[in-house]
């Protein structure tokens, strides 16, 4: 660990992906929306993880959602909407938080 210190790259903005897509996300009294960051670094693609497309996602370079690092965030800290991802990899996306969260069995995935 320490021989990344110092050697970290900030960001300005954070790309991230809104994975509570519900009604309650329009709703005045509900401030907050979990979001999965984005990353560029697609050689580390962990499970869980989905790589997303520039082409056919409305991303800015083909990146990896993380969904092990979703995190609740006030809807005011999100700036512009960039567009939505491809239905497949929302479907695809539904099928990762299914196994992520044990909904249901690996095994099934297979």
């Amino acid at each position: 660990m320490e021989d990344k210190i110092g050697t970290r790259n900030t960001h300005v903005e954070r790309w991230v992906v809104v994975v509570s897509n519900n009604s309650e996300n329009y709703h005045p009294l509900c401030p907050v929306v979990t979001v999965a960051p984005l990353s560029s670094r697609t050689d580390l693609k962990k499970k869980h993880d989905l790589e997303l497309f520039s082409n056919s996602d409305h991303v800015k370079d083909d990146c990896l959602l993380q969904l092990k690092l979703s995190q609740l965030i006030l809807k005011k800290e999100l700036y512009d909407l960039q567009g939505e991802i491809s239905q497949d990899k929302k479907v695809e996306l539904q099928v990762t938080l299914e196994t992520y969260y044990g909904l249901v069995d690996e095994e099934e995935e297979e």
